[in-house]
This record gives C-alpha cells, structure tokens and sequence, in this order.
C-alpha cells in the first residue's frame, strides 16, 4: 500500500493524536451498490436500493472512518457517521476501542456510540471477532460475536480472496427497547475481493439474515442482500 500525507495528518498532529515528526497516512477509498440496506438485521427501507461510500484513513494506529448511505431511486433515507477508533495489540489479540457520531439528515434523531472490538486468529486460519456498541444518548447497545476464516484463491492469475463468516447478533435495546441481552439473528456472508490494479480492488458480498429472539419479537423477518463495489487504496 502506498503511503500518502495528506492535510488530515496535519489534521490529526494538530489535535495532539500523532506525533508531528515522520508521521505517515493509509488510505482508502470505497464505493459500493446494495440491493437492501440491513441494519441489526432489520431491512431499513424495503424495495429500496443504496450506494454507500466510505473513506477510510489510518495514522499510527489510529482508523478515522467517514461513511454515507444514499438511498436511490424513490427512497428517502440517508445517513452519515464519522467514527474513530484506535487498535491496540496484546499478544496476537488486538483490542479497538471506537467512537462515532451518526447523522440522519432527513431528520433530527442525530446520535453517538462508544464501541470495543476484539479479534483474535486461531489455528487453520479462523479467525474470531466481537464488538459491542452503545448509544450514549439512548443507553442502548448491539452485541456482535462471529468468525470467520479468509482464504485465497487463484483465478486467471489474479488472487481472489474469499471471507465466509457466521455473525450472531445479541439485541441490547436497540432493537427490543429492552435493557438485557437477548439473542437477535444470525448472519451468514460470504465476501470476495479482487486487485484489479496496484492501487485497485473490486469487491463484492452475498449474505442472509436469520431472524430471531428480539428481531422476532419485534416483527422482523428473514431477509436476503448483496453487495458490489470498487475500492482505492492509497
């Protein structure tokens, strides 16, 4: 990945997060289409289809991410959020502790969340991953716990990597209103990506959501999306 400084860094040194000698940037930069936006395993606008974007900036460990959605043709949802986060190593576990506001523009339910994720490899290459999220205006939170095991495969001289993955959604009120864990649904993906550039990558997703306990509770249902989008690294 080719290093790029930019006026973020500046950005970021002025804020104190880096330090202001030989400070380095990562970024990137994706753009991608999805047939449904599913959100807690909710379908956030039924019938209606999405472009997302997202920018993506790493400076000494810290991640700054600045993603939107846009619903297309007749649908009216949009939403923005800027997070922060920074991973910490122990070992071969890595800890991130994250924050990022939310905007609605459509209306003014803008809000924020604190978030801790754990990921952690194990043997044969799996790999196991969790985050919780909190609303901090709502006292509300969401539970991930999932694994998933990356591979690599060669086609036509190009290697094409394969990210299967089992997520299992645990509501805290976000979507049963309710403060306790309760089991919410399952997530079954399958991710794949290809560098079609040095700098280039196409990427694309099928995934199922198995509604459950909360989501049950609430009226949701079993619900199907995909994703396609091309991605810049810098």
């Amino acid at each position: 990945m080719m290093k790029i400084k930019t006026t973020l860094l500046a950005a970021a040194i002025a804020l104190g997060l880096v330090p202001a000698v030989r400070a380095e940037v990562e970024a990137g930069f994706e753009l991608e289409f999805l047939n449904r936006l599913v959100d807690l395993g909710e379908n956030v606008e039924p019938g209606t289809r999405f472009l997302r974007a997202g920018l993506g900036v790493e400076v000494e460990g810290f991640e700054i991410g600045l993603e939107g959605f846009q619903a297309l043709g007749s649908g009216d949802y949009n939403e923005v959020s800027l997070g922060i986060a920074y991973g910490i190593g122990i070992g071969e576990l890595v800890l991130t502790p994250g924050f990022t506001w939310i905007w609605f523009p459509d209306d003014s339910e803008d809000t924020a969340e604190v978030s801790l994720g754990v990921e952690f490899p194990l043997a044969g290459g799996l790999e196991v991953f969790a985050e919780f999220a909190f609303d901090v205006f709502e006292s509300e939170g969401f539970l991930e716990l999932g694994v998933a095991l990356p591979f690599e495969v060669p086609v036509g001289g190009l290697e094409v990597e394969f990210t299967p993955s089992v997520t299992l959604g645990v509501d805290y009120g976000m979507v049963s209103g309710e403060r306790s864990f309760k089991e919410n649904n399952v997530v079954v993906s399958l991710e794949a990506s290809v560098p079609v550039h040095e700098q280039v990558v196409v990427f694309g997703s099928l995934n199922h959501s198995f509604s459950m306990g909360a989501l049950d509770d609430a009226g949701g249902k079993d619900v199907s999306w995909f994703g396609l989008g091309v991605g810049l690294e810098f």
